[in-house]
């Protein structure tokens, strides 16, 4: 093309920017970046009965969003302005009043009631809406039935009028449209359209001709709803001499809704779904539309879904960026019928640019939709990564909140209804061991929290199959979200732990009678082994030697208990699993506090220190680890319980219940006393004293040894044998190590786990997991 090439886009400011406009701007503004040209926004203001206030700013931040913004504006002066029409008004007033001079349009005097008058007279059941046409207009008031000095006078006088065209008798108008081909219509069919109104200002007619031509356009691209105008239009170039200066004409085909009429605003009403680019709220008629943008969509998507509403390039593609548009666009390819708005389709398109767009080019947009629901403190490096991993889950930005909110804030409920129908009590456990495992591990990415995970449900006989739904819904609420340890991963050790444990509260609500209840066993064991040594302090080896021997004893009773009351393999295999996990639960307390007190005196740490983890580390494993023993007993009964999370809280409901075994100043509010322990018993006693805590070889040999003297069974005596041969209780060696310590430890719980448990399942993990640490401790040290 020789000349330059100019396109325009010209709006009335009179409400909210459709669908069908955006698009027409898109085809202009392809066009324009494609030949190296010119795109005009120019405002049609000049039915001022229309004018709404914000609207043109309204239009101008729409163009902005979708990154459509013009070359000349009102907010961009170019060399053609003004680009208001509102600013244009004596140009037209000249060029009406010419072609009454010419004889190709006249002055109408016709008031209201006469126009009405008209349109009753005309109407026939073929025609019920009559226009001023050509046969109509021979029998009006208007400068054709008078001298133009009349015509002139009237006007001098004050008489209102108007301008309108005449429009030829019994001839064919045509043109070549870009879309649509050779067009012809009979100026029997066009009526004589008003060009100037009454207060002077020009109608869209004549003011499109005379700034088209003023602002050297030369390519016109408007909706198929024009087409009717085309004549009126063709004329008035012809009788203003402009012929050779016409723009090119594309009357594009119309959007039309789901029913197959004009897509509107009753559309979007009826069906759910916005029709403007952005929202828009009518300030005259406090009207609220609902825009694209804030439905959540991208502007590229939006953009790329409306070029496709009438344009293909013949590829089959269907998600283009606005520079692939600028290089495939032409307007051969655009169709001539109408382009139905499929809402889905556009979501369709919104999923895709989601998904394609990194994290940095979402980062604002997620932000604001976060902000939206008071979240507005997200790391930035975090919240990245987080969009990163739910990008593919989300249609619209708005579920970025729901796909990424509870990465930062705790979900508002949790979906147990979900959990309820195949919960139970080994699942209750399950989670009550993970939290453990994650409280004390230090290592917190997915990976090694998918490793511990499945550790745990192998060792309880699950599969991690049917945990996974659990621990998703724990964690965001229902079920959805990414990769659930990454989500793990992401909200860290202390949301996780907090979620699991809300939701355990919500399945299996605590019941501290319960606890009481099994305390009242732990205050009976207190006072029989504070009578045994009336009532003075004992050394540490006798207190594990009695604690041992009377857990034996108690493993050989509720057996035989058990074996009476059992009546499958199931049931009895179960019953042996729970004397020996009570066992394995004992020998791990003491190890813990040795572990503790030993690590303690290593790191120099003050002695109150010490005693205060001491404390807190007995009343954790004793709580969970009676706990999880009684949740095995009265899981036979079906009776809920849920493993405490909080020890004090078994402390304090303990204290009101058993004051009389507690010391005299035992202060519940911090756990301890400061001049006796917490209980008035020998096994207490010990453990809350720090010089208490010094184990050496011989002291843990001299409990094992007495463990065995003590017992009468066969079993221990084969076991003492076996032990003996193997070297263990040779005195010579000295083990100083808290790793040696828990060799010899675990040496002997295996012993223990193997003659108390041979057909346990759970335990046979056990029992398999300690074999292994077993050998990687004595294989490194």
């Amino acid at each position: 093309m020789s000349q330059r090439v100019r396109v325009r886009f010209a709006p009335s400011p009179t409400g909210g920017l459709h669908l069908g406009g955006v698009r027409t701007v898109l085809y202009n503004y392809l066009f324009a970046r494609q030949h190296g040209g010119d795109f005009v926004l120019r405002i049609e203001d000049t039915d001022q009965t229309r004018f709404v206030p914000g609207a043109e700013a309204y239009i101008l931040d729409c163009l902005k969003w979708c990154g459509l913004e013009p070359d000349e504006s009102v907010v961009k002066p170019g060399a053609y302005g003004p680009y208001r029409q509102s600013e244009r008004k004596e140009m037209y007033q000249q060029y009406a009043h010419r072609l009454v001079e010419q004889g190709d349009a006249y002055y109408a005097f016709d008031t209201p009631a006469e126009l009405e008058a008209m349109r009753e007279q005309y109407k026939t059941p073929e025609n019920p809406s009559p226009t001023y046409n050509q046969q109509v207009r021979q029998h009006m008031r208007n400068s054709l039935n008078m001298e133009l000095e009349a015509a002139r006078e009237l006007i001098a006088e004050g008489t209102p009028y108007v301008v309108r065209i005449k429009m030829p008798v019994d001839e064919v108008i045509g043109f070549t449209d870009m879309v649509r081909g050779e067009v012809n219509v009979h100026t029997s069919q066009v009526d004589d359209k008003v060009l100037l109104k009454a207060d002077g200002m020009p109608t869209y007619h004549l003011a499109v001709v005379v700034d088209d031509y003023l602002m050297k356009i030369t390519h016109a691209f408007r909706g198929e709803e024009w087409l009717s105008s085309a004549p009126v239009h063709l004329m008035l170039w012809k009788k203003l001499g402009w012929e050779d200066s016409m723009p090119a004409w594309a009357h594009l085909p119309l959007i039309m809704g789901p029913d197959g009429a004009k897509l509107s605003k009753r559309h979007g009403n009826k069906y759910g779904f916005p029709i403007f680019a952005m929202n828009w709220t009518d300030p005259v008629k406090n009207e609220f539309t609902e825009g694209f943008r804030e439905r959540g969509f991208l502007p590229e998507a939006f953009v790329n879904l409306l070029a496709l509403m009438g344009w293909n390039d013949g590829s089959g593609q269907e998600i283009f960026t606005l520079d692939e548009m600028v290089q495939r666009f032409s307007m051969e390819r655009v169709h001539s019928a109408g382009a139905q708005f499929d809402f889905e389709k556009a979501k369709w398109y919104n999923h895709e640019w989601i998904k394609r767009s990194t994290a940095q080019r979402l980062l604002p947009e997620v932000q604001q939709v976060l902000a939206q629901h008071g979240i507005t403190d997200c790391n930035e490096q975090v919240l990245l990564q987080v969009i990163d991993l739910v990008k593919e889950r989300c249609t619209l930005l708005s579920d970025f909140y729901e796909q990424a909110g509870f990465f930062f804030q705790a979900p508002a409920s949790i979906d147990t209804e979900s959990i309820k129908g195949k919960w139970n009590e080994q699942k209750t456990l399950f989670f009550t061991e993970l939290i453990r495992n994650y409280e004390l591990t230090q290592l917190w990415q997915a990976a090694d929290l998918e490793h511990a995970f499945k550790e745990i449900a192998a060792v309880n006989g699950l599969k991690p199959g049917e945990l996974m739904l659990p621990f998703r819904i724990m964690l965001v609420g229902g079920k959805f979200g990414p990769a659930v340890f990454d989500i793990a991963s992401i909200i860290g050790k202390e949301a996780t732990i907090a979620r699991i444990r809300r939701t355990l509260k919500e399945l299996v609500p605590f019941s501290p009678e319960m606890a009481i209840n099994l305390f009242e066993t732990v205050a009976q064991v207190s006072e029989n082994v504070f009578k045994h040594f009336n009532g003075k302090q004992v050394k540490d080896t006798e207190l594990l030697s009695l604690i041992l021997l009377r857990r034996l004893n108690s493993i050989s009773i509720s057996l035989s208990t058990l074996s009476s009351e059992v009546n499958n393999r199931f049931e009895n295999e179960f019953g042996f699993g729970i004397i020996a996990r009570a066992v394995l639960l004992d020998q791990l307390i003491v190890l813990n506090l040795v572990d503790i007190f030993t690590r303690g005196k290593e790191k120099k740490l003050p002695e109150e220190e010490i005693h205060k983890q001491l404390n807190y580390a007995s009343k954790v494993r004793l709580a969970d680890g009676l706990n999880q023993t009684l949740a095995y007993f009265t899981t036979v009964n079906q009776v809920k319980f849920y493993a405490i999370s909080e020890p004090d809280q078994f402390i304090e409901k303990f204290t009101n219940k058993y004051k009389g075994f507690l010391s005299p100043d035992y202060d519940p509010n911090n756990g301890k006393s400061n001049k006796q322990p917490f209980l008035k018993a020998p096994f207490a006693n010990d453990l809350f004293k720090e010089t208490s805590l010094q184990p050496t070889l011989k002291g843990l040999l001299d409990v094992y040894e007495q463990y065995i003297y003590y017992s009468k069974y066969d079993h221990v005596s084969i076991l003492t044998h076996e032990l003996m041969s193997e070297g263990i209780f040779d005195r010579k060696k000295r083990i100083n190590s808290i790793s040696e310590r828990m060799i010899l430890h675990l040496h002997l719980t295996l012993y223990l786990l193997k003659e108390t448990t041979p057909s346990d399942n759970y335990l046979n993990s056990l029992i398999d997991d300690f074999e292994h640490y077993h050998k990687s401790l004595v294989e490194n040290f």
